[in-house]
C-alpha cells in the first residue's frame, strides 16, 4: 500500500485535487515491521528436505494429504482446494478441472503419476464420500481454508508463497533431471 499511497497523491496534486503530500509530513513516524525469512526452495536438497517434512506433518489428516498432492499436480492452491472428487478420472489418471476454477477460465486437463492417484486412493476412504477432495474442517461442504495450507506450510518452517516457490522448484527440479536423463 505504501509505494501506491505517494503516487496517488502526486497525482491528486497535478490534477488540482490536492495541494500538498500531506503523508508527508509521517514517513519515518512508524517503525518498520519487522520481517521473518522463512526457508526457500532452491536445491534438489531442499526440495527433497520439503518434502520430508511434509511426509513428518503431524497435524489434520486431509491437511497432510494436501500437502503431499500439491508437489505432484502443480496447480494453483485455490485450484487445489476446491478440487471435486467428479472431477477425477482414476481410469485415465485425469483430473478435469472445470474452466470455472481456473484462473484463465479455461478447461484443464491435470495428468496424474502414480505417486498423485496412490495419494487419491488413501485418501477417499476418508473424503471419498464428500463432494470436496480436500473439505474444510467444519463443513465437508465448504473447502479448505485458504489459510490451512499457509499455516500448515509455517509450522514446517516455510512460509506462505513457498506453495508456489515449491512448484517452481519442483518444475526446475524435473527439468534439470530430464535434461540429465536425456544427455545419457
Amino acid at each position: 500500500m505504501r509505494r501506491f499511497t505517494p503516487r496517488r497523491w502526486v497525482t491528486a496534486i497535478l490534477t488540482g485535487r490536492a495541494d500538498t503530500d500531506v503523508l508527508s509530513h509521517l514517513r519515518g513516524a512508524l517503525a518498520p515491521r519487522a520481517v521473518k525469512h522463512f526457508a526457500s526452495i532452491r536445491t534438489p536438497q531442499q526440495v527433497g528436505a520439503l518434502l520430508r517434512a511434509i511426509d513428518g506433518y503431524d497435524g489434520q489428516l486431509v491437511t497432510k494429504f494436501a500437502l503431499r498432492f500439491a508437489p505432484l499436480v502443480f496447480v494453483r492452491p485455490g485450484e487445489l482446494r476446491h478440487a471435486a472428487w467428479k472431477d477425477f478420472d482414476f481410469l485415465q489418471f485425469e483430473w478435469r478441472v472445470p474452466a470455472e476454477q481456473m484462473k484463465a477460465r479455461q478447461p484443464h486437463i491435470v495428468p496424474l503419476s502414480a505417486q498423485a492417484m496412490s495419494v487419491l486412493r488413501e485418501l477417499q476412504p476418508l473424503t471419498g464420500k464428500n463432494l470436496l477432495i480436500f473439505p474444510g474442517e467444519r463443513s465437508s461442504e465448504c473447502p479448505m481454508s485458504n489459510n490451512t495450507l499457509n499455516a500448515a506450510l509455517r509450522r514446517l518452517g516455510y512460509g506462505r508463497d513457498d506453495m508456489h516457490k515449491k512448484s517452481e522448484a519442483l518444475s526446475n527440479l524435473y527439468h534439470v533431471l530430464l535434461l540429465r536423463e536425456n544427455r545419457h
